[in-house]
């Protein structure tokens, strides 16, 4: 009963979201980046010290001379530029042109770094950016939008140098018994539009393990963080669509004995941050 409950209301919520079929058709690309540049004041504030404990050691991996170049995929309106560290070269790509504009408006508001440049391309597809040219790349709620996690994950990897460090943070999708599920699993095909292509019911943990294990790093640590932005914020139903946030921190050359297959997740013991960051 609960399947086909669920079903139905799938099939009206995407009735629901033909207007704004329409108004993608016809420049809707235009409006997400006003809607995400006013978005990130509140989001910031519900997960600044989550964001904070994540970008706590960026700085750690700035080169011998102090040099310390970031590449952000995905960079919208500059959510994060708040929480790199001061003397930071932040070069930017996003698929969507239109986020130049707002782009430009947080990095006047964040004189503490320095802006490179904005480069319009997909995470998937990223040659405008040589080998090995970051010593730390972000990526944060990205690879629910990305048509090939896997792809832009190998991309991720290609431009860090070695030594270079890869951040993440990402909303994942809830348990499918839960009413979490439910609610992520009716509302996916409006949140599609609202989010610019973002799937709110997609297991990006799994991705980023198979990419890890892919290159044999050792030591990788995994847990979902149950972050409800419900909490003080009265932002409504939808406020649950982006609740589970996955975490990870990975070492190289260690090996993990903590992880518990059953449950899919690791204990953090060592280095756990709220997110993930990747060392290699």
């Amino acid at each position: 009963m609960k399947v086909c409950l669920m079903k139905l209301c799938r099939l009206l919520c995407s009735a629901l979201s033909l207007p704004l079929h329409v108004m993608q058709v016809i420049g809707y690309k235009r409006l997400f980046p006003l809607l995400a540049y006013n978005v990130t004041f509140s989001y910031n504030d519900k997960m600044h010290k989550v964001k904070r404990e994540l970008f706590r050691n960026v700085a750690k991996f700035a080169d011998a001379d102090g040099t310390l170049r970031l590449l952000e995929i995905g960079c919208g309106s500059g959510a994060n530029f708040k929480f790199y560290p001061h003397g930071c070269t932040v070069m930017c790509t996003d698929p969507n042109p239109h986020f130049e504009k707002y782009l430009r408006m947080s990095m006047d508001a964040n004189q503490h770094l320095t802006y490179d440049k904005f480069i319009c391309v997909s995470g998937e597809d990223m040659r405008g950016v040589p080998d090995g040219s970051a010593d730390v790349v972000v990526c944060t709620l990205v690879l629910c939008s990305v048509n090939n996690v896997q792809q832009v994950l190998q991309e991720a990897r290609r431009v860090l140098r070695t030594g270079g460090a890869f951040y993440f943070l990402e909303h994942v999708v809830s348990d499918s018994s839960s009413w979490t599920y439910f609610l992520q699993y009716v509302f996916e095909p409006l949140w599609c539009y609202l989010g610019d292509g973002c799937t709110i019911t997609r297991a990006t943990w799994k991705d980023i393990e198979c990419w890890i294990i892919s290159f044999s790093l050792g030591q990788s640590h995994r847990r979902r963080h149950n972050y409800s932005l419900r909490q003080g914020s009265g932002c409504g139903c939808c406020a649950d669509l982006v609740r589970l946030h996955f975490s990870s921190c990975t070492c190289v050359k260690q090996q993990s004995k903590n992880y518990n297959r059953k449950n899919k997740s690791f204990a953090c013991t060592s280095i756990c941050c709220p997110s993930g960051v990747w060392a290699y």
